[in-house]
């Protein structure tokens, strides 16, 4: 970890963080189809849940405005206990209302958690943004990998109602983060400009070439990796395959993606941002056709593939906002993911839906053909950009 200097400490108990954090939302994709027997769901219902997770996105924009003051070393701290908390209370849920509001509580303390760490952490990473971020995003893939292996082998020892048990690990982590998370005040005034929120809109909404590169990662990512996750563990347990391995399919996922963001972010800082996301865009629809397209030990093969391919751009395209947005860090990280997650709640409903209709099979079939929707995105409008700033500096230039 020798990139990282006198901060990568602080770095590190971020990531660890994000790790805590993120184990109990990792849960839910995990115990879809145990949710849906329980409570007769539908597979519209089943995305509902994770769109309630996601709906507190809408709120970013106030975490990003929030998180300018010291009041965002509390956000870190306490989230690990509150995610841990409304996601234990599952098994106690008596309906599905309640599990849609625990759902939406749940997403909330994570929101609050995901809008500030990630600037902490590039302002902690000095000229390795790409390198820190990758180290921050690490937690979180470990967390989706460790989730799904730990909630299933909880449930063949103790029974569903009692997953609150495993809450005591985010009591833990937000007591430790009390004591041990030191920073700078440098490093928590995150915005030093200040600027009011129509003047960071103002701001945000100019840079156009990274508005059209966050709408078509975006795309490209809800339809393929944020379906895949939404739904898979649904379409192995009703093609047969053991609950095992339905369960622990996110579990497989999740640790080819630890890889990963390990490499995409370093890699970014040599070859660019746009490359890599361009490529995970145009590979990752090829990757979940050969998903559905295998069987025994190739299924495994091709899980670990699109793993590693399409759920490893996150820390790319948030090193990305970051450094196109510089003097608005906090406000364009809670945009970029008040626009992913609301993007990505409503496709994945969308393609829920989609699958009561045409069967869940051929809906991930249609989600992988429409994801190639935000590779055409990307690759069309910021080169028209591109091509328009030369022809203006040419024209100045000229003049």
């Amino acid at each position: 970890m020798i990139f990282l200097d006198r901060n990568k400490k602080q770095v590190l108990i971020i990531g660890m963080a994000h790790l805590v954090q993120d184990i109990y939302p990792a849960f839910i994709p995990a115990i879809t189809f145990l949710l849906k027997d329980k409570f007769s769901l539908s597979y519209f219902q089943i995305t509902l849940i994770l769109v309630c997770c996601r709906l507190p996105c809408l709120f970013n924009p106030l975490f990003g405005v929030i998180s300018n003051k010291k009041i965002i070393k509390g956000m870190i701290v306490i989230t690990p206990m509150l995610s841990s908390l409304f996601i234990g209370l599952l098994g106690l849920s008596p309906s599905y209302s309640i599990i849609l509001l625990l759902a939406f509580l749940a997403g909330t303390s994570s929101q609050m958690f995901h809008v500030p760490s990630p600037v902490l952490v590039k302002r902690l990473s000095n000229r390795s943004p790409g390198k820190g971020m990758s180290v921050y995003m690490m937690g979180g893939e470990l967390a989706r990998t460790i989730g799904p292996f730990l909630i299933t082998w909880f449930l063949t020892i103790l029974s569903f109602e009692k997953i609150y048990i495993l809450s005591i690990l985010g009591f833990l982590y937000s007591l430790f983060l009390l004591v041990v998370f030191k920073i700078e005040d440098e490093i928590l005034d995150t915005n030093k400009e200040r600027n009011n929120l129509k003047q960071s809109w103002t701001l945000f909404y100019e840079k156009k070439d990274l508005l059209y590169t966050i709408a078509g990662a975006t795309i490209s990512k809800a339809f393929t990796a944020s379906v895949v996750v939404s739904l898979v563990a649904m379409y192995l347990k009703e093609s047969n395959y053991s609950t095992f391995l339905s369960g622990n399919s996110l579990s497989i996922m999740a640790l080819a993606s630890f890889f990963g963001v390990s490499i995409t972010g370093s890699l970014s800082d040599k070859v660019g941002r746009r490359i890599i996301i361009l490529l995970s865009t145009i590979l990752s629809p090829i990757l979940l056709i050969a998903i559905l397209s295998s069987e025994n030990h190739m299924l495994v093969v091709s899980l670990l593939l699109f793993g590693f391919v399409a759920c490893s751009t996150a820390p790319v395209v948030i090193t990305y906002v970051q450094e196109c947005a510089s003097e608005i860090p906090s406000f364009s990280n809670g945009m970029y993911m008040t626009f992913n997650f609301l993007l990505t709640s409503i496709i994945v409903l969308l393609m829920g839906k989609v699958a009561d209709i045409v069967g869940i099979k051929n809906a991930l079939y249609l989600s992988a053909m429409f994801s190639l929707f935000g590779f055409f995105i990307i690759l069309t409008k910021t080169q028209k950009l591109q091509m328009k700033d030369r022809q203006c500096l040419s024209e100045v230039n000229d003049g």
